[in-house]
């Protein structure tokens, strides 16, 4: 039982792990508010995330904040464009303007979408640790979700895991349970993944001088 109760027994760290995880959604949710920021908080919580389960002993709230504002304009400026774009392939469905040419335009359109999914997946987590410029996120991004596509099929698992697993509590509950540890929970989860994908690239991630 002393064991158990120990600082660096599996309990505490439990117990720890889950405190982390709380601020960490409260953190993502407070700062995303304005919704212009989702981009820099959902770059923030991976900044964050990662580090703690790569071990770097330091304060969840101030590895946030310190991504929070070191990405925030690339961060916000991604977040707009992306939802731009899904706004113009939404318009253009929900108004029929292609015409005669929807049965061509129609399979673009939908291979758009995955695209766009693909890459709003992959381009915070690659930010929240590469230090690049447009050009060089937009390209590693795409390369990174096609190139490993069973990491990108283990993040919808796990965004659909995380969804039914809240689905499962009454309505109040379920609300509870995304304020407090519903967004990081997945956040959490597909760190784990995206750790794998990034050390082929960075093997010291947290030491390299080219990542954050």
């Amino acid at each position: 039982m002393k064991g158990l109760l120990n600082y660096d027994g599996p309990l505490m760290r439990a117990i720890t792990l889950i405190s982390d995880m709380v601020i960490l959604n409260l953190l993502w949710i407070i700062t995303s508010l304005p919704i212009i920021t989702i981009g820099a908080s959902t770059t923030a919580a991976y900044y964050a995330c990662t580090k703690r389960i790569n071990g770097k002993e330091s304060y969840i709230w101030k590895d946030f904040f310190k991504s929070f504002r070191q990405n925030f304009k690339q961060a916000t400026v991604v977040w707009l464009v992306w939802n731009a774009a899904i706004g113009l392939l939404m318009f253009g469905v929900e108004h029929g303007i292609y015409g005669d040419f929807a049965n061509i335009v129609y399979p673009i359109i939908f291979f758009m979408f995955i695209e766009l999914g693909f890459f709003i997946a992959y381009v915070f987590p690659i930010m929240s640790r590469f230090n690049v410029g447009y050009r060089q996120l937009i390209k590693n991004t795409l390369y990174m979700a096609h190139r490993h596509l069973l990491t990108t099929l283990g993040l919808a698992f796990s965004l659909a895991f995380v969804a039914a697993t809240i689905f499962t509590f009454e309505i109040g509950q379920a609300v509870l349970v995304v304020l407090f540890l519903g967004i990081s929970f997945y956040i959490y989860l597909s760190s784990l993944l995206f750790l794998n994908v990034f050390k082929k690239y960075a093997p010291e991630l947290d030491s390299d001088e080219n990542t954050h």
